[in-house]
């Protein structure tokens, strides 16, 4: 070895001096030849993590690969993504091709490995510095992970220092100098995989009796899957007035249960996201008053089946809102116009 060789020279120039009869220079020579024998001894024992390459010795190169494990799987505010890092040593042949290749690869433990993320509103980096393993069944691995907290893009960073070590016995190691190595970025794009929906429906039925109808949904949630599949349920809830008292029967109350809205839709690479509202029919119940020629009062029930044409809408991944005809369809009376405001709200985090 390098090392080795400068000492042995060392050595051999003591031992090249001529020394006079009771000279005690001849016992130093010898402790010293003993000294760097027994420093070769320990040195040959060790294999250094890294070493310099002298000119037309084998040339070696470092590499690392820092991979999502989930691969492009979407990433979700709240989400913990996990990174793992590695670093492979690889030496280089011309056996063949001329212009060189790298053979031999092999995973190297104890690199010290940081990163950084470039925007860490968006996300943060847990640990920030690690080691790769010498665990045999992963070698050469810092585990990472990423706690996305907003939608947003970023990239992380990550370097590695590798320290070329040299053993020399009792002297213990020697830190010559210090490699860098680090991996191409990695870029994490976090979105909203939760969405609110809120929507109110009117409707006018004139005429006499002059009534108006209010269906309402009230933030309902909706979840993607890592497909980007949307589901969800709403709760739709109503009111109906009669604002005229102008005819011979009024409804006196008109009372409307709450009904069910099924919430499906699709997140889009394009960052659009479609929203469907499919509505289950309501029932609506009436208390009546009808008032005859004589002036005398009459009071009775009524009931109703009330369903709503679906909705459909695409807004961007930011939210947005769509304002839209929707028909209410009687069991007895003719198909009601109105129009319906619905509000798409992306979920904004964020997680601590």
């Amino acid at each position: 070895m390098k090392r080795i060789s400068y000492i042995s020279k060392g050595a051999s120039a003591h031992s090249g001096r001529r020394f006079r009869a009771g000279n005690p220079a001849p016992r130093w020579r010898t402790v010293f030849i003993a000294l760097a024998l027994a420093l070769a001894i320990g040195s040959a024992g060790q294999i250094p993590l890294a070493q310099a390459a002298p000119a037309g010795a084998t040339k070696f190169q470092y590499f690392m690969m820092a991979n999502k494990v989930r691969g492009t799987a979407r990433i979700c505010i709240g989400d913990n993504v996990h990174i793992d890092v590695r670093v492979v040593r690889a030496q280089e042949s011309k056996v063949f091709n001329p212009q060189g290749e790298w053979v031999n690869a092999r995973r190297i433990s104890g690199v010290k490995v940081k990163g950084s993320v470039q925007d860490s509103s968006i996300g943060t980096l847990s640990p920030a510095e690690n080691t790769t393993s010498w665990n045999r069944d992963d070698p050469g691995t810092a585990p990472f992970s990423f706690l996305a907290k907003k939608a947003g893009t970023t990239t992380i960073s990550f370097e590695g220092s590798i320290d070329h070590i040299w053993f020399f016995g009792l002297l213990g190691p020697v830190v010559d100098r210090r490699d860098f190595v680090s991996a191409e970025p990695v870029s994490v794009t976090v979105q909203p995989c939760k969405f609110t929906v809120t929507s109110i429906s009117y409707w006018n039925v004139p005429g006499p009796g002059n009534l108006e109808f209010v269906a309402r949904i009230d933030e309902a949630e909706m979840t993607a899957d890592a497909q980007g599949r949307l589901t969800g349920s709403a709760t739709v809830n109503w009111e109906g007035t009669q604002t005229s008292l102008d005819t011979d029967v009024f409804a006196e109350e008109i009372t409307i249960a709450p009904s069910q809205a099924d919430l499906t839709g699709q997140m889009h690479d394009s960052g659009q996201v479609t929203v469907n509202i499919t509505y289950q029919p309501a029932t609506a119940s009436y208390s009546l008053v009808a008032v005859g020629a004589a002036g005398d009062v009459v009071r009775g029930t009524a009931q109703e089946l009330m369903t709503l044409d679906p909705l459909s809408l695409s807004v961007d991944s930011s939210g947005g809102s769509s304002e839209q005809a929707q028909v209410l369809i009687w069991t007895q009376d003719a198909p009601v116009s109105g129009s319906s405001l619905v509000i798409v709200s992306p979920e904004v985090g964020e997680q601590e």
